[in-house]
Formats: C-alpha cells, sequence, structure tokens
C-alpha cells in the first residue's frame, strides 16, 4: 500500500491516506539487468544508440564499440557474441565557400536504425555502416552530415538538407537527393509508413522530441526536456 499526504487540508493538520499501488506492467517502460561488461556510455533519454533487429537482437553503442544482446521473459539481457569495434572518428577536412559545411562537437555520437532486416550504425561525420551480420561493413560513407536514417517502404531517408533520399552503392558508396517530402524540415521520424518531420502544428507543448514508436494504429512521441508522452491518432492528431 502507499501513503500520501494533504498538507493542505486545514492549519496544523495532516491528513493521511491509503491508496493501492498500480498494478505491474501498467507503466510505458521498465528497467532491464544488462549481463556482461558494464556499459561506459551514459544512458540518456535523447540517446539513439538503440536498435532491435526482427529476430528481437538489441544492439547498443558504448563509445567506441557495439553490443548485442538478447532478452528473456524476465526483462535480463544477455551478452550475444562479442562486443564489435565500431569505425574510428573521420574529421572530414572540407573546402570553406564550396557549399555547406559539417561540423559537430564532441567527438563521435553513433546511432542505429533499423531498415528491414538490415541495423545500421551511424554518425555525423564518419558515415553509415551495416553492422547485424557479425561486422562492420562501410554502407554509406561517400556522404556525410546527416541526422538520422529510416526507412519507408524501399526508400532509406535521411535528414540534412531537408529530408534526402539516400542510394546506397558498394563498399561505402551512396547518393542522396531531394526526397521531396520536406526540404526545410529539421527532424526525422517513422512510424509505420509515416515519416514526421515537424510537430508545432500539434496543439501541445512538446520541448524536444527524442523518439517516435507504435501505439496502437498512431504513434507515440517521447519528450525528453518536458517529460512526457504524447499519443497520436492514426490520421496524426493528438489522443492524450
Amino acid at each position: 500500500m502507499v501513503a500520501t499526504t494533504d498538507a493542505g487540508a486545514s492549519p496544523g493538520k495532516i491528513t493521511i491516506s491509503v491508496t493501492k499501488p498500480k498494478a505491474p506492467g501498467t507503466g510505458f517502460a521498465k528497467r532491464c539487468a544488462v549481463g556482461g561488461p558494464p556499459l561506459a556510455t551514459t544512458c540518456t533519454g535523447s540517446s539513439k544508440g538503440i536498435a532491435i533487429d526482427a529476430a528481437g537482437t538489441i544492439y547498443v553503442t558504448n563509445e567506441k564499440q557495439l553490443h548485442r544482446y538478447t532478452a528473456d521473459e524476465d526483462c535480463k539481457l544477455a551478452p550475444a557474441g562479442e562486443p564489435i569495434e565500431l569505425p574510428p572518428d573521420n574529421p572530414r577536412p572540407q573546402v570553406v565557400g564550396k557549399g555547406p559545411i559539417y561540423m559537430r562537437s564532441g567527438g563521435v555520437a553513433w546511432g542505429l536504425t533499423r531498415a528491414g532486416d538490415a541495423i545500421y550504425a551511424h554518425d555525423f561525420l564518419v558515415g553509415m555502416f551495416r553492422v547485424d551480420r557479425g561486422k562492420v561493413e562501410p554502407a554509406c560513407t561517400q556522404e556525410f552530415g546527416f541526422h538520422g536514417f529510416v526507412k519507408i517502404g524501399k526508400r532509406l531517408l535521411a535528414q540534412r538538407k531537408g529530408i534526402e533520399e539516400i542510394t546506397l552503392g558498394k563498399a561505402g558508396a551512396c547518393k542522396a537527393k531531394s526526397a521531396r517530402i520536406d526540404d526545410k524540415a529539421r527532424a526525422l521520424f517513422a512510424v509505420g509508413d509515416r515519416t514526421y518531420t515537424k510537430f508545432d502544428d500539434l496543439g501541445v507543448r512538446l520541448c524536444h522530441v527524442a523518439a517516435m514508436a507504435a501505439c496502437g494504429d498512431g504513434a507515440c512521441i517521447l519528450d525528453h526536456n518536458c517529460p512526457q508522452v504524447v499519443q497520436l491518432a492514426a490520421d496524426g492528431t493528438v489522443l492524450r
């Protein structure tokens, strides 16, 4: 049982009431025990360094390594193979005056994206690499400066100069062009076959959209800076 107090009942008086605790499983998430070597990376609500493949294997970036886990019914994560070393930083010398200059501070920040059966690790300057086949394989290192990737049908999309469509070649070769979705977009999320690029017309205050996930027929938005979960219907309207 949980005891709560009401200090505002009357001056000098505290009222104590007893309520039933929430039933297990009624929350949005729970903590899981992680086996194997400790993870050095700080886990934050805005981290994009986690992905789950079609078989349920969990991929987590840990500084310069990629860790893989399997989870049991009790949410205990066991290592699935040895950690995989991720590529080193690539400063990308660029010529001033010939197009955009892409820079970042703080060093490499690996993100993970599931695209169909593939899992990709990507960094703003280093590029994108396929990592679900037991090794690191260059997928798109010719182009860089992207903020995240999503897969919609057969299209691989990324946010850079608005929303761009990526065509993968061999050995890291790739091309990017406007996806003709939103050339001014500064965010990109995907749930099912729908892309989300802006949230200022929802009628609710959102401070920082860190992630989105499927919720019923619609989607849920995770706001990291103003901690909340906003649920959208299939047509994009706010349910709660």
